[in-house]
């Protein structure tokens, strides 16, 4: 497996960050290309939906895609759309974390105060900040950091520029 470890059990937290870094958000680009193709060869016959127009224009978005079939819409379905979209928004525990670690990154690239302890960031989130950071050739002394800070504070201590 390498990293000299025999399963996924066996890495520290900050070890499984640093993997997730460095490989989860590049693994998806050549389905993300298939996608692509898709849309242009079946435009069509498929409707392709992005999560942000569901985020911010659900009832919108789901007009759209029943014209799209030739669904009809009424004002009752239009009525219990809005009270669907009501009932799910609270329930998105996730729904703005893209916004918030771009906020992390920006704070700590500019060096300004931010606190997100009370984001419930998953280990997900806190490896794009630091693939993103490393991006921008800015890496964190990451050995052992198991417990991810939460502060610019905390946080700006740790960061160092990559020299290319």
């Amino acid at each position: 497996m390498g990293w000299n470890k025999d399963n996924i059990n066996d890495f520290d937290v900050w070890e499984l960050r640093e993997l997730l870094s460095l490989y989860w958000f590049t693994r998806t680009s050549g389905e993300i290309d298939a996608l692509e193709k898709n849309k242009l060869l079946h435009q069509d016959k498929i409707q392709f939906i992005s999560i942000v127009d569901i985020k911010n224009n659900f009832v919108d978005t789901v007009i759209k895609s029943a014209n799209h079939f030739d669904v009809p819409v009424s004002a009752e379905m239009i009525d219990r759309l809005n009270e669907v979209y009501q009932q799910w928004l609270p329930l998105q525990k996730q729904i703005n974390k893209d916004a918030i670690c771009s906020q992390v990154v920006d704070s700590l690239r500019k060096q300004i105060s931010f606190d997100w302890s009370h984001c419930d960031l998953s280990i997900i989130d806190e490896a794009w900040i630091q693939k993103t950071l490393r991006d921008s050739q800015i890496e964190i002394r990451c050995h052992g950091l198991d417990v991810f800070p939460t502060n610019t504070d905390d946080f700006l201590p740790l960061l160092f520029e990559e020299k290319i």
